[in-house]
């Protein structure tokens, strides 16, 4: 067993675990496409040298930040659009946050 580094990178990681630095990035991010073999070497690599990524800066927590911001303004303005539509035939429309 490898002794725990003090700040093990993904690059130590992909050294050991004899793949690409990109491979373990991919093993670490939400729905990335990666082999279960491959998956199963990278994490235990991890394990030995005691690596964690970084999930603050993880693309993961970026991406599913993103989609949802990106999810609630398109409602908020397809809803805004619908509003004025059908106040334009003079109906009045109600709806809750």
């Amino acid at each position: 067993m490898i002794t725990n580094l003090k700040n093990p990178t993904s690059q130590d990681v992909a050294k050991l675990a004899g793949v690409s630095q990109s491979a373990v990035s991919r093993c670490f991010t939400k729905g990335s496409s990666i082999s279960n073999r491959m998956r199963l070497r990278v994490i235990e690599a991890a394990k030995q040298l005691g690596y964690k990524p970084d999930i603050y800066n993880a693309n993961s927590i970026s991406n599913d930040i993103t989609d949802n911001l990106v999810k609630r303004f398109t409602c908020q303005l397809i809803l805004r659009g619908f509003t004025r539509n059908v106040e334009e035939f003079n109906y009045k429309c109600s709806h809750q946050r």
